[in-house]
């Protein structure tokens, strides 16, 4: 019995990136531009109205550096997942930095019965930033 293993390291870039980014080579790059299925239909401009307001702006500013035909319509929902991601990143960073203020003991809060504890926004940073760079991986959002 032949077991499936995941795939190891980032997904590959899709050709259209390649192509954007002047990469693109004809003989490393054709057949996997073949077997790529078609996109159909663009990210919209506009956000759906059912993401947060923060979300919503998110969107709306990175919507602009998504690379034509690399990712389409279909991806609507993996868009709004990112966007509200990037949305909690940033609320739960600001919301952090006003428990900090002035604090000697920054990265701690207070627990319900008056004890030092971490401060809970560390990990909803940690994990939002996480989910933030999967989801960027598979919308061609990063570094490149």
């Amino acid at each position: 019995m032949h077991r499936m293993t995941k795939p190891r390291g980032r997904p590959p870039k899709p050709t259209a990136v390649h192509r954007l980014q002047g990469t693109f080579l004809p003989v490393r790059h054709k057949a996997r531009a073949l077997a790529e299925p078609p996109v159909s239909g663009d990210i919209p401009d506009d956000p759906p109205d059912w993401l947060t307001h923060h979300a919503q702006a998110v969107w709306r500013a990175v919507v602009p550096y998504l690379v034509k035909g690399s990712i389409g319509g279909g991806d609507l929902h993996l868009m709004a997942s990112y966007c509200d991601q990037a949305a909690t990143h940033q609320r739960a960073i600001m919301a952090q930095a006003k428990i900090d203020g002035a604090s000697e003991t920054p990265f701690l809060a207070k627990g319900r019965e008056g004890q030092v504890i971490a401060s809970p926004y560390i990990a909803i940073i940690r994990r939002s930033a996480l989910a933030m760079s999967q989801l960027g991986s598979e919308l061609g959002i990063g570094p490149t």
